[in-house]
C-alpha cells in the first residue's frame, strides 16, 4: 500500500469526512434516544461547512449537522442523488440537524474530528483522523462502498479485482486503455 494515499468516501465536503467517519463507529444509533451531538473540530474545517439548517440539496453537502443526521438516519451519504432538497425538507433530518453542535479547537487537527453523542443510553465517544492509516481491509470496504454508489456494486468489484491484481504502474496504465 503506498503511504500518503486519501480517499473521500462520501458525497460531502472533506471538511465534513472526519466527523462522518467517527460517527459511523457510533452508528446505529436511533435518532430519537439522541439529546446532543456535540461535533469538535478545527477553526478552518467550520469556515464552509456551518450552515445548520440548508434547504437545497447542494448546500446539504457543505453542512456538517445535516450529513450527520442523514447518517444516523440512514441516508447512504456516500450517493450524490440523497443529497437533495427533498432531504432537507425531512422533517426527521430537521429535527436531528437541530441538535448538532459544531465546536471549534484550535488544537484539533485540520483533518481530525471528536464527537460526543448524549442520549438516553448514555455518553458516547469517538473520534477520527483523516491521516490516521487504514488497514487494506477497512479501505477495501470503504472504497467499494463508495464506488458501489457511484458504479454499481457489481463494476465496483470488477474495478477492485483489476487493481488489487496491478504489480507495477505498466499495469495500471494498461487498465486505463
Amino acid at each position: 500500500m503506498v503511504a500518503g494515499i486519501s480517499h473521500r468516501f462520501h458525497a460531502c465536503d472533506q471538511g465534513i469526512q472526519p466527523a462522518l467517519l467517527a460517527l459511523q463507529d457510533l452508528l446505529p444509533l436511533r435518532a430519537e434516544d439522541l439529546r446532543v451531538i456535540e461535533v469538535v473540530v478545527h477553526p478552518r474545517r467550520v469556515r464552509g461547512c456551518a450552515d445548520a439548517a440548508p434547504m437545497t440539496g447542494s448546500s446539504a453537502r457543505y453542512s456538517i449537522a445535516t450529513v450527520l443526521a442523514m447518517a444516523i438516519l440512514g441516508y447512504d451519504t456516500t450517493q450524490p442523488a440523497r443529497f437533495s432538497d427533498a432531504t432537507c425538507a425531512d422533517p426527521a433530518v430537521q429535527a436531528l440537524r437541530a441538535k448538532v453542535r459544531v465546536r471549534v479547537d484550535p488544537t484539533t487537527s485540520e483533518t481530525a474530528a471528536r464527537l460526543r453523542v448524549q442520549s438516553r443510553k448514555g455518553l458516547f465517544e469517538a473520534s477520527h483522523d483523516m491521516i490516521a492509516p487504514l488497514d487494506l481491509a477497512q479501505r477495501k470496504a470503504q472504497v467499494l462502498r463508495k464506488a458501489g454508489a457511484l458504479v454499481g456494486d457489481e463494476r465496483a468489484a470488477a474495478l477492485w479485482l483489476a487493481v488489487d491484481g496491478l504489480q507495477s504502474p505498466d499495469n495500471f496504465a494498461a487498465l486505463l486503455t
